[in-house]
């Protein structure tokens, strides 16, 4: 990594000097190529005149791309980071509202329990007040059917003293009927 002041580590120095080196014996062979042909001369003035400036063009644009990826592998890891706490925060928020869910489900769920209990309990007072009132009302019907019975009986009794008395007046008639016919 480079420092703002533009100092490098040791590695980074020597690793330069040697891509440095490399690239000069690179343009001495190039330079012998070239003075091997017919435009030799003039490629030689040009090495001469720009060279140099050419190689401190390579080294600054080098040192730029190497500044521009330290730059970039640090806002990447800048925004991993910011990523993962992002992710933590959400994560925290999900399990946050997972836990006010639940205690919101046990609440509804005590209430709708508490609910139904008492809905069974007025239920079942309900049930044994009409199966009360059922049975006194059985008792009541039944004490009305005997008194009814009791009633038909004598209705019933009426009616056969009353036929015998018809009978019997039948058999009267009948033989004053047989008594006239003979006179």
């Amino acid at each position: 990594m480079t420092k703002r002041g533009g100092s490098q580590p040791s590695g980074r120095s020597s690793e330069l000097r040697r891509e440095e080196a490399k690239t000069v014996a690179l343009e001495e062979q190039s330079l012998q190529a070239q003075l091997d042909s017919p435009d030799a001369s003039l490629e030689q003035v040009r090495l001469i005149l720009f060279g140099q400036q050419m190689r401190e063009f390579d080294r600054k644009l080098q040192g730029l791309e190497e500044r521009f990826q330290q730059s970039s592998s640090q806002m990447n890891v800048g925004l991993l980071e910011r990523l993962a706490a992002l992710e933590k925060h959400l994560s925290g928020l999900f399990e946050q509202e997972a836990q006010e869910r639940q205690i919101a489900d046990s609440a509804l769920q005590g209430g709708l329990d508490k609910a139904v209990s008492d809905l069974e309990g007025k239920l079942a007072s309900e049930i044994k007040e009409t199966r009360h009132e059922l049975r006194d009302q059985g008792k009541e019907i039944n004490k009305k059917m005997d008194a009814l019975g009791s009633q038909l009986e004598a209705a019933i009794a009426e009616l056969r003293l009353q036929k015998t008395d018809r009978k019997v007046l039948a058999d009267l008639l009948g033989g004053m009927v047989d008594k006239l016919r003979k006179d």
